[in-house]
């Protein structure tokens, strides 16, 4: 992000999807399994809105777009995909 900021001054957005997923049965998810998943999927959304707001230059300029583009499987759910469509 640093590079970014450098080269271009400020970042004006940023669209990511932070997605991983393991195939198990929710009754074979370990709870460290789950944890790791809302880790990955959850607090990695948070954690660059946060960097973007502040080191890219949004917050002092007041605008900006971050967008975070998720799954469908999170709407309609999928076979041995518990942990990935809680997040």
């Amino acid at each position: 992000m640093d590079a970014v900021v450098a080269a271009h001054g400020h970042i004006d957005a940023v669209v990511h999807n932070a997605g991983h997923t393991m195939n198990k049965l929710l009754l074979r998810t370990a709870d460290d399994d789950l944890s790791r998943m809302f880790e990955w999927n959850c607090s990695a959304h948070v954690m660059l809105a946060k960097s973007v707001i502040r080191r890219g230059g949004m917050m002092t300029r007041q605008q900006g777009a971050h967008v975070a583009i998720g799954s469908v499987v999170g709407e309609c759910g999928n076979a041995g995909q518990v942990a990935y469509g809680m997040a």
